[in-house]
């Protein structure tokens, strides 16, 4: 599934039922209703902590961008609960899917 605002439902309906994508949400809450293992975090920056930490304490496994947080503190605090739970935090390079990575 794909998470969208409000505004952009239509939008990114239209692009998932392109490109065969089941599901849109419009809210995190309504992603994590979905039965899965891990959720990918591509939030603005100001937004990874608070969502990062949501979907960790629903017991999923968790893929950000960098910067994971905007401090120290909070880093901690995401894999404190992640060790806690026996979950993996996974932080990925923003140039992830460049062309040098994929082979």
């Amino acid at each position: 599934g794909a998470q969208a605002g409000d505004e952009q439902l239509p939008y990114a309906a239209a692009v998932a039922q392109a490109h065969g994508i089941a599901h849109v949400v419009a809210s995190l809450d309504e992603l994590l209703a979905f039965d899965l293992d891990a959720v990918v975090n591509l939030l603005p920056g100001p937004d990874h902590f608070a969502a990062s930490k949501r979907i960790l304490e629903s017991g999923r496994h968790l893929v950000t961008e960098k910067p994971i947080t905007r401090t120290l503190a909070e880093a901690d605090e995401l894999l404190d609960i992640a060790d806690r739970m026996a979950l993996y935090v996974v932080s990925a390079p923003a140039d992830m899917l460049a062309s040098e990575w994929r082979q």
